[in-house]
């Protein structure tokens, strides 16, 4: 393992940009030859190994729930996924910005693909803020 935390800015960097890769193929899968579509396997493979080597992750907390008397209520099925490689992308500034409960953190599961979701047809909440700002601290500790 690095010693140095700065040591590990350019694995960062390259996670920042194997995701932009990510996104914009799968953005554009629909059109692109399928030799193109299946090079974002390769990619999704090089981006999780990549953050896996990672000494601190980034991970955010889908968190279903069920409309009971006008409430909506948690239910069983909260989900945690991986958000390190957006939140590389969008910086500290940009993702310390973001909220749990919001817009900007709802489109995190759609945009993370998270299989829970996809079978819940009710209201849900994403928690990450906590998450956000323990990973930007442990990157900026001495």
């Amino acid at each position: 393992m690095l010693e140095n935390k700065e040591d590990w800015k350019p694995l960062r960097e390259f996670i920042a940009e194997v995701w932009k890769l990510k996104i914009l193929l799968d953005q554009w899968s629909h059109v692109l030859p399928a030799e193109a579509v299946a090079a974002l396997a390769s990619v999704n493979k090089q981006l999780e190994a990549a953050v896996g080597m990672l000494p601190v992750r980034c991970t955010a907390r889908f968190v279903p729930q069920a409309w009971i008397n006008d409430y909506a209520v948690e239910v069983d099925g909260a989900k945690e996924f991986d958000i390190t490689a957006e939140v590389e992308v969008l910086g500290k500034e940009e993702s310390l910005l973001l909220r749990d409960d919001d817009y900007c953190s709802d489109n995190m599961v759609s945009l993370y693909k998270v299989a829970e979701a996809e079978n819940h047809s009710g209201p849900y909440r994403v928690e990450l803020q906590q998450s956000i700002r323990d990973y930007w601290d442990y990157w900026e500790e001495p």
